[in-house]
């Protein structure tokens, strides 16, 4: 089971680099893909220019903070605990700042990732309880 769950937190976070490549400009972007390059929180005071290297390095973050977290994991390590809950918010809190308002296609700009970010936060809170 360990390492299941070492898998699924690296996977999550490697869906991050998905992401990435949008942001990073490194795949041609499609509609039905996700994230459009418009944040409703920050294309107001930041320009396009500004914001897709910023969302590029903020996920590429977010995915060695999932990654250091499942090996912590999969490790025994006591820091995983703290690990886990700063991915978690700090991918949540992304996921919330670069979403572009609209309300279509929201599987592909997050939301599953919000959500299992928020399993994965209780857990880790519980088991800090414990």
């Amino acid at each position: 089971m360990k390492f299941i769950i070492t898998l699924f937190v690296l996977l999550h976070g490697w869906v991050h680099i998905w992401y990435l490549l949008l942001a990073g400009n490194i795949v041609k972007y499609t509609p039905d893909m996700g994230w459009t390059g418009h944040s409703c929180l920050l294309s107001g005071w930041m320009g396009e220019s500004t914001l897709r290297p910023l969302a590029a390095l903020l996920y590429l973050i977010a995915a060695i903070l999932f990654t250091a977290t499942g090996i912590g994991y999969y490790s025994g390590k006591s820091w995983f605990i703290n690990s886990m809950i700063i991915s978690t918010i700090f991918s949540s809190l992304l996921i919330i700042t670069v979403f572009d308002g609209k309300f279509e296609l929201l599987v592909q700009k997050g939301l599953v990732g919000l959500i299992i970010n928020i399993a994965l936060l209780a857990w880790a809170l519980i088991g800090k309880s414990v």
